[in-house]
């Protein structure tokens, strides 16, 4: 918790946002004076103790840095903190420098991280212009768009669940039901307790109950229910640090009294379940881990009922054999060992690459870098034949099929490298005078084509390609022939 000077500075900062704004348009003129009043003040409040704010809430959170979007239901937008000039659709606001209005705002706008010009902005429908709530959720979507500009690949921290599951959530299963409201209370139990010895007790428990309940969910839900923590779960605990810091504490720790009762609401999305249970955990890792749980969770890659787990003692046995064992078997060793393995292998990966395309012959490379998901998709391959090069690349060593409807369907019947994300594909499929190219029925060829833009009805043959596309870009450069996929 922040100390007594620091939440003077946050509080005084609040108060004098409020008392030194400059006048706004009248009403009719632009924006309604009132509420722009209450977002201007929390957005200047951000704006110049977010410095401070930022870090005691989450390692390196700064959300004096990002732009904020208020969206006023049935009226527009305002946009403060912007840093330069402002961006279509947007006017100047008299009187705040970087604010501007738009008086139109999308009906289905929600509370959400957005893309502005390039830029993250933290964006918010404004439906109480309370001050401290208004801060709170200002803080809550700013963690977001602090969360997705550190997503990694592999990393849960920013990662977010996927939202598609919430229909396959098994809320007709009792057990599973039951075992979620005992969580729940378990939780609670703990965050209310008056001896940290009593929360650490409690903090076991839940870990126990909450590895037998994942135990019967399929994997794919156990990661849903975690990454929605890690995702909602975390804004929700920065609305409440927020609030907190600002010397408030209102409707955001409704999430923590819901955990009495967690499946007692059937009529809300059982996505709010999540918000609750994560910022519980992250408020109780507070209390038994101190600040230095946040760097360890994003550090280790790990989940918050993790590391609930490991700092209330639930895993101690596992982590005192684990200890015995690394010692006794020498495991720095075999990790010197293993890094100079993979690293030998890693070159050697490389090096089979390097040589298969370097191969005399028509390089083909099919483009998918302009389709909405950067996805080409495959429709078969060998998995007994399929290599990691490194760097989300892959080596399909014999065969790989690839289809989309009626528009492009393709084999391949020669080793073919798979780019990152599946975005690109590059293969030497044989020699020029085995290739042929069609467009339109028409015979096309090699030693004459530069760029054909808009091919319909394009066909390959070739002895390690047979490939049918309804549309496509055509270039050729040297032996290299690209195929770009269009977006539509």
């Amino acid at each position: 918790m922040p100390s007594r000077s620091t939440k003077l500075i946050l509080v005084s900062a609040l108060s004098w946002c409020g008392a030194a704004l400059a006048p706004v348009p009248a009403a009719g003129q632009g924006p309604p004076e009132q509420t722009l009043r209450a977002l201007a003040s929390v957005a200047r409040a951000v704006r110049d103790s977010g410095a401070v704010w930022g870090p005691a809430i989450w390692p390196a959170y700064r959300p004096d840095t990002l732009p904020l979007a208020y969206v006023i239901p049935g009226q527009g937008t305002a946009l403060f903190n912007w840093p330069s000039a402002l961006p279509q659709g947007y006017g100047p606001v008299d009187g705040l420098p970087g604010a501007g209005w738009q008086g139109t705002a999308e009906r289905g706008a929600a509370s959400t991280s957005v893309e502005l010009s390039g830029r993250a902005v933290a964006q918010m429908v404004v439906r109480d212009t309370a001050r401290a709530s208004l801060l709170g959720l200002t803080l809550h979507e700013a963690l977001h768009a602090y969360q997705r500009s550190v997503t990694r690949e592999g990393r849960r921290f920013g990662g977010g669940e996927n939202a598609m599951l919430v229909g396959q959530y098994p809320v007709f299963d009792d057990a599973n039901e039951a075992g979620v409201a005992l969580e729940g209370r378990l939780l609670a139990a703990a965050l209310h307790a008056r001896s940290a010895a009593a929360a650490r007790r409690l903090a076991r428990q839940y870990a126990a109950v909450r590895e037998r309940r994942f135990r019967a969910l399929p994997i794919e839900l156990v990661e849903f229910e975690e990454l929605a923590e890690l995702n909602e779960g975390l804004a929700q605990y920065a609305q409440i640090r927020g609030e907190l810091l600002a010397g408030a504490s209102l409707g955001s720790q409704d999430a923590l009294r819901r955990l009495d009762d967690l499946t007692g609401t059937p009529g809300l999305s059982i996505r709010l379940r999540f918000y609750s249970t994560g910022s519980a955990m992250a408020l109780l890792l507070d209390r038994l881990a101190g600040a230095g749980w946040k760097a360890r969770l994003m550090d280790e890659n790990l989940t918050l009922a993790e590391l609930v787990a490991q700092v209330s003692g639930h895993h101690a046995e596992e982590a005192a054999s684990q200890r015995a064992a690394d010692a006794a078997f020498d495991l720095a060793a075999l990790r010197t060992s293993a890094q100079a393995a993979v690293t030998e292998l890693r070159g050697q990966r490389r090096r089979v690459v390097d040589s298969l395309l370097s191969r005399p012959g028509v390089l083909v490379e099919l483009d998918g870098s302009a389709l909405a998901q950067r996805f080409i998709g495959h429709c078969g391959f060998d998995p007994q034949n399929t290599l990691a090069v490194g760097d989300g690349t892959f080596l399909h060593t014999r065969w790989l099929r690839v289809c989309r409807g009626t528009r492009w369907d393709g084999e391949f019947n020669t080793p073919v490298l798979q780019g990152a994300g599946f975005t690109t594909l590059r293969a030497v499929v044989g020699l020029e005078s085995e290739f042929m190219l069609t467009v339109r029925r028409q015979p096309v060829p090699l030693d004459s084509l530069t760029r054909m833009a808009g091919a319909e009805e394009v066909r390959i043959e070739s002895p390690g390609l047979t490939l049918r596309i309804s549309r496509a870009d055509l270039e050729k450069e040297g032996r290299t022939l690209r195929v770009r996929l269009p977006a539509q």
